[in-house]
């Protein structure tokens, strides 16, 4: 199986609680993070949401969605969130959270595996490496991945865009919200 280590690093410009708070309000997701197409709550959690079980389904421009089942395995408010990942991708997500004066860090450590036998001939095939062409309006500078006709881009390129477009949201949202 093609495991991915992925770590993400934002800072934010609002206090750790209220990022806090924006974090475990998971259901808002989808109504300010572009990319969460649903959350659906399975099992309710104790304490702090500890054991919560929660299945999410994500999109990006690409023609893909992912949805994974995720418990929440550790909780120490306001600075730690993790969980269990089952589903089209299976791993380990870790949420950090560090005050810094008004703003707050935050570092996501996603550590997944493709968990689909198509998925995987598309991670481990060498042939599997697409070319790139310039985007439009930019100048050329920066390349989006193009399949070859009658191949899907890979699910890392999938991945890659979710993240980097959850981040981008997740910035707006918080400022947005203060």
């Amino acid at each position: 199986m093609t495991q991915f280590a992925l770590v993400t690093h934002w800072h934010l410009d609002a206090p750790i609680d209220r990022v806090w708070d924006a974090l475990v309000a998971v259901e808002t997701w989808p109504q300010w993070w572009r990319y969460v197409c649903k959350v659906d709550e399975l099992q309710q959690g104790g304490a702090e949401g500890l054991g919560a079980l929660r299945r999410y389904t994500w999109a990006s421009r690409l023609p893909y969605r992912l949805t994974f089942q995720m418990r929440i395995s550790a909780v120490e408010r306001p600075t730690l969130i993790e969980g269990t990942a089952e589903g089209d991708l299976s791993g380990t997500g870790r949420w950090r959270l560090v005050p810094d004066d008004a703003t707050t860090r935050v570092r996501y450590d996603w550590t997944v595996a493709v968990t689909k036998a198509w998925d995987e001939a598309v991670f481990t095939d060498p042939r599997a490496r697409f070319p790139v062409e310039p985007q439009r309006g930019d100048g050329g500078g920066r390349k989006r991945p193009r399949a070859p006709p009658g191949r899907p881009l890979a699910w890392n390129v999938l991945i890659a865009e979710v993240l980097t477009a959850a981040r981008a949201s997740f910035t707006v949202a918080l400022r947005i919200a203060q």
